[in-house]
């Protein structure tokens, strides 16, 4: 007889031990109680896992992300991700896998459920169940004050992407300034207080807040600094508001690459309009081209990468996905103490 429900406390330790034997030893999510509290404990004994078992046996997890869970006043409005979802090998129960998804569907009730960093085998299942498949895009432009070391090249032809002079300013906040902040809920759920639980209020990383302006265009932006040895990338990790005036932000964009002395800023993202990020000055990466541009600095890795996607929704507008969606920015290294 199988069971799926959510995860109680008394669960937790159950579904780290089996990330640890079934997903990927030492996992930090295995690893790391204070990361998995901080991204999947809920309110009411609960964690935003659901579970499959069968008597005393966990067959399955499907970890999962509402974005309310960072303004509550969002509810009923906010996306929710998936993340970490994984069967036992031997599991010979037929089509638990698909029960469990299908179980979290009705829980939830959302408008919108979405997947950010899936399998790049697993786009025709999730289009199979009604959801639509795509890759981020992975934009990148250089520090002119900056020497490169993590951005290769293995052609001399190549045009380097340098920022474009533009009008708009950033203006870092604070969380005060996010609670003055009047600013209606976007249709995915994000807000001036979502960008200050899930981003300055982060446990491990230090985020930064910006209000990007331009006239009457303005925007929210969450960047993080990823330094690797003497090396280091700005990374836009998120981005909720008018999207025209990223095309004028190249100067502010250099200003951040230069406070921050790193050598590029790079920005994984799908929705936003053709054009406005190259109007600033940037490139969009093709992943079978002459350049490099990593994505993954824990480790760092050397060499391109997709991140795969798959999104369900009822809303009207597009759906604009970036690396801060779903569980794509956390820690993979959390070492000592922290943990």
């Amino acid at each position: 007889m199988i069971e799926i429900r959510l995860c109680r406390d008394s669960d937790i330790l159950a579904v780290m031990d089996f990330i640890n034997q079934h997903w990927r030893k030492g996992h930090v999510l295995a690893t790391s109680r204070k990361l998995m509290d901080w991204q999947y404990k809920a309110d009411g004994g609960t964690y935003n896992f659901l579970l499959a078992y069968e008597g005393d046996e966990l067959l399955a997890v499907l970890g999962f992300i509402p974005m309310d869970r960072y303004d509550n006043a969002l509810r009923g409005n906010a996306a929710v991700w998936l993340a970490l979802w994984k069967l036992r090998d031997d599991v010979t129960v037929a089509g638990l896998g698909l029960r469990v998804l299908r179980n979290l569907e009705q829980i939830t009730g959302a408008r919108t459920l979405a997947v950010n960093g899936i399998n790049a085998t697993h786009p025709p299942m999730y289009r199979a169940l009604g959801y639509q498949t795509g890759s981020l895009r992975h934009h990148y432009v250089l520090n002119p004050s900056s020497p490169r070391s993590l951005i290769k090249s293995a052609s001399r032809a190549v045009v380097w992407p340098f920022p474009k002079r533009g009008t708009a300013y950033a203006h870092e906040l604070d969380g005060q300034d996010l609670q003055q902040l009047r600013w209606s809920a976007h249709d995915q759920g994000k807000s001036p207080a979502y960008f200050e639980q899930r981003y300055l209020k982060h446990p491990f990383y230090r985020y930064r807040v910006f209000l990007l302006e331009d006239g009457g265009c303005k925007a929210l932006m969450a960047t993080r600094t990823a330094r690797r040895g003497t090396a280091a990338a700005l990374r836009l990790i998120d981005f909720h508001g008018d999207t025209a005036v990223l095309a004028a932000a190249g100067s502010a964009f250099e200003t951040l690459m230069q406070q921050e002395g790193v050598e590029h800023a790079d920005f994984l993202n799908a929705g936003l309009p053709q054009g406005v990020l190259e109007a600033a000055g940037f490139a969009c990466l093709d992943f079978d081209g002459p350049v490099t541009v990593p994505n993954r600095y824990e480790p760092l890795e050397i060499k391109n990468h997709r991140v795969h996607f798959a999104v369900k929704t009822e809303q009207a507008t597009p759906v604009m996905i970036f690396r801060g969606d779903g569980d794509q920015d956390r820690p993979n290294l959390i070492q000592g103490n922290d943990a």
